[in-house]
């Protein structure tokens, strides 16, 4: 378990330990297959087009430094991404992965060669955006309160309740890397937010009001054991919201619809270039 907190821009981030990290689970076998990062994210997001979009750049390899990512997530993070708005929160700026930067173009078998976990905190995704943009319309859902941004990513969310005055933000993710690219991307948009990098599911969250998720139902094992967790938090009175754009695993009863937006997306990603997303809360019963 790690717990580190963004504040100085210039403050070097040591997340060095790979605690609770599942490779069988996470790589195979669909990071096993020489298609880029991007493509294979899409890949685990949505189902298989049966007639993909392809270009000439899916099987190039791209120059990249050693295999010293591990090592320095910071580092890796700053030489693959480049700084860019959010579309659905333009006024946050996220460490992203563009079709200029290298990492969208790295192949499947070279993250895997140099132990960097499928960078989904490269993305900001649907679900995110949402309930980002959710947090700008209605700040009293976070304001002065202790803020759980679960499966955090790039940590859009966790930044917008930062933004929006809650009292306490921690973003939650089982990847160092996720970790690494919140607390850089805390540091761009001049919030604190702390990261804490372990496989919370199940565990009871002490000291927490609401709890904010996005897009965490793609895979099925892994939807149903969130979204019991989530129950188990709202019977004890947490608030638990959930953004979605319509991914194959969310329960298609249970959950109440709090808003829906349009958010703007890419076809390297989805099947779309916008996905209507909702965000839904998890009742207390």
């Amino acid at each position: 378990m790690i717990l580190r907190i963004a504040w100085r821009p210039s403050k070097r981030l040591d997340l060095w330990a790979w605690p609770c990290w599942s490779r069988s689970s996470w790589v195979s076998p669909v990071f096993r297959q020489p298609r880029t990062a991007a493509a294979a994210l899409r890949q685990v997001v949505i189902a298989a087009c049966p007639n993909p979009i392809c270009s000439n750049q899916c099987c190039r390899w791209p120059i990249l430094p050693p295999p010293s990512a591990a090592a320095d997530p910071e580092a890796f993070i700053r030489a693959h991404t480049a700084p860019g708005p959010v579309p659905l929160r333009p006024d946050i700026i996220l460490w992203q992965a563009t079709e200029i930067t290298p990492i969208w173009h790295a192949t499947a078998d070279w993250l895997e060669h140099h132990a960097v976990p499928p960078p989904f905190w490269a993305f900001p995704w649907a679900g995110g955006q949402a309930i980002s943009r959710l947090i700008a319309d209605e700040p009293s859902l976070v304001a002065g309160k202790r803020v759980v941004d679960f499966a955090a990513g790039s940590g859009l969310i966790a930044i917008a309740a930062a933004k929006a005055g809650a009292a306490q933000v921690t973003a939650l993710d089982i990847d160092p890397f996720a970790g690494a690219a919140t607390l850089l991307n805390a540091a761009l948009n001049k919030v604190r937010v702390r990261t804490l990098v372990a496989d919370m599911i199940g565990q009871k969250l002490p000291g927490t009001d609401i709890i904010l998720a996005g897009d965490v139902c793609y895979e099925q094992a892994f939807a149903e054991a969130a979204l019991a967790w989530f129950r188990d938090l709202a019977r004890a009175g947490i608030t638990v919201l959930v953004g979605d754009p319509g991914r194959a695993y969310l329960p298609s009863q249970g959950l109440c619809r709090l808003a829906s937006y349009d958010v703007p997306t890419s076809l390297e990603l989805e099947d779309r270039d916008v996905r209507h997303t909702d965000v839904w809360r998890v009742p207390m019963d």
